[in-house]
């Protein structure tokens, strides 16, 4: 007979809030485990990381994640690191790091140290992308410019050239700041915001 897989929680940053859906189906789901808090370090990604590894070796048999927010980030990196087998995996609501946490949460800037090496090593665009973000929220201009200029060879849309202009501007970069001017120019790619941060004139 199959066995029925263990639903493990990954709660995000706030952890176990009550009212919180993972919080309630916990309740209801026979046998299911939820990540247990950070006593230290809650911040963490490395030791967010280490407790869902810590979890998962408590279970046997086939298992289920069920992440929300930051815990999808978490289960991400949990996974390409151990790269233990699963029978699935619910990744609800993943953070946006381009959007201002909400009430409660932690400031992105308090993020940043912590979260940035993992966000850079994940490589590919998407990633690049939040660690030129969390460089920016870090004041590190120039980390922010590598990110996101490596990000914008693959991926240009809104948000990729808000970032990278944001990032050129910060790091007083000139020439950053007059390559990404000319291809707003020569794509005819018009956003107020970006030439606004690049201190474009309209039809200049």
């Amino acid at each position: 007979m199959n066995e029925t897989p263990t639903v493990l929680f990954v709660p995000g940053l706030r952890d176990h809030v009550e009212g919180h859906w993972q919080t309630i189906a916990a309740r209801k789901i026979p046998g299911s485990h939820t990540v247990a808090p950070l006593e230290r370090d809650k911040l963490s990604c490395e030791a967010r990381v280490a407790a869902l590894e810590a979890a998962y070796r408590k279970l046997q048999g086939p298992v289920v994640l069920a992440a929300h927010s930051a815990g999808v980030t978490i289960a991400v990196h949990w996974a390409r690191r151990h790269g233990p087998r699963l029978h699935g995996a619910l990744l609800a609501a993943p953070a946006d790091l381009e959007m201002p946490l909400p009430e409660g949460y932690p400031r992105l800037h308090a993020l940043a140290s912590s979260w940035l090496e993992l966000e850079a090593a994940r490589g590919d665009a998407l990633h690049n992308r939040e660690a030129a973000l969390l460089a920016l929220a870090d004041g590190d201009a120039a980390r922010a410019l590598a990110a996101a200029e490596k990000n914008f060879v693959s991926q240009k849309e809104l948000s990729d050239v808000r970032v990278l202009a944001r990032a050129a501007t910060a790091a007083g970069d000139a020439a950053a700041r007059a390559r990404l001017a000319d291809w707003l120019r020569n794509t005819g790619f018009a956003d107020a915001v970006t030439e606004n941060i690049l201190g474009m004139r309209r039809g200049g």
